[in-house]
């Protein structure tokens, strides 16, 4: 099962290296769960491309290595890589103060 989204809107920092080249990238965050994050960016990346993911929400920085999973365009969809305890509780911290997003059921009928 999926885990639940909840909705964030902030600035993420990201560091990507491509072809042995630093490339720093901004995004918009648009939801956040605790396995991942979904962001526009400034720059298209890959499905596979690895990240450094910089979170900061009421001062609280959070750290992440995440790889991309999804993309349409400028929109990537990020699952969170080898997080450590304090990740993994500074992440699930931050969605407890966050509005759920309500997961859609293929299954219902209209």
């Amino acid at each position: 099962m999926r885990p639940a989204r909840y909705s964030l809107d902030c600035q993420l920092k990201l560091t990507v290296y491509r072809s042995g080249q630093k490339q720093e990238l901004w995004g918009r965050a648009a939801d956040i769960s605790e396995g991942g994050v979904a962001a526009t960016l400034s720059e298209a990346l890959e499905v596979g491309d690895i990240a450094l993911i910089r979170i900061e929400v009421e001062k609280t920085t959070i750290n992440l290595r995440a790889a991309v999973r999804f993309r349409r365009g400028h929109f990537c969809g990020f699952e969170f890589l080898a997080m450590s305890l304090d990740q993994r509780e500074a992440i699930k911290s931050l969605c407890e103060r966050l509005r759920p997003i309500p997961a859609v059921n293929p299954n219902r009928e209209p």
